[in-house]
């Protein structure tokens, strides 16, 4: 009796992706798309503001247990990196202008950072299977509100490791806003 070997499947053509060159705007998407993601967990509205002026999103919270007002506002500057997060936490460099826009004293509105580790091939970025999606890396937010001026023309920022950005996260910081504090 003769045993014949089945032949192995030839292996997938690769993908081809799109917009090489446009790999910094596509993490930035990338980014967004989690953000969305984790917002509707929470319950949060996303909006995108027509014009840049220094805010990538704008999340309200709409809420009965806000004090100061019905709904809660968190305006979002957004940064992807492929470098991997330190001990203490992903460290990032911002133009200054964004970094003293981020940073000013008692603002109108809250702003955050959301800082995000993506991995270098968009090969690695998503898994999807039948139960489940896999997006990679995990985002970090900070708040730099009362942060010391810098004289670098691209300060970096560290957001620690312990300030995860997820529905948890975001949902204690709408209420912390809308009960007229800080995120």
């Amino acid at each position: 009796m003769s045993t014949l070997s089945p032949e192995a499947a030839p292996p997938p053509p690769p993908i081809v992706r799109g917009s090489p060159k446009r790999l910094s705007n596509l993490k930035e998407a990338y980014q967004e798309g989690l953000v969305r993601a984790i917002a509707a967990a929470s319950g949060v509205v996303v909006a995108k503001p027509d014009i840049d002026e220094g805010i990538d999103l704008i999340l309200t919270h709409r809420s009965n247990v806000h004090t100061v007002d019905e709904v809660a506002r968190l305006e979002v500057q957004l940064k992807a990196t492929i470098t991997a997060p330190g001990s203490k936490g992903l460290s990032v460099q911002i133009a200054q202008e964004r970094y003293d826009m981020l940073r000013s004293a008692n603002p109108a509105v809250s702003k955050i950072l959301i800082v995000m580790s993506v991995p270098q091939s968009q090969d690695d970025w998503i898994h999807l299977t039948d139960k489940r999606a896999r997006v990679r890396h995990s985002a970090y937010w900070v708040n730099l509100d009362g942060a010391p001026s810098s004289t670098a023309k691209e300060p970096t920022v560290t957001a620690p490791l312990t300030q995860r950005f997820d529905d948890r996260a975001l949902c204690d910081m709408m209420v912390r806003i809308g009960n007229g504090g800080k995120p």
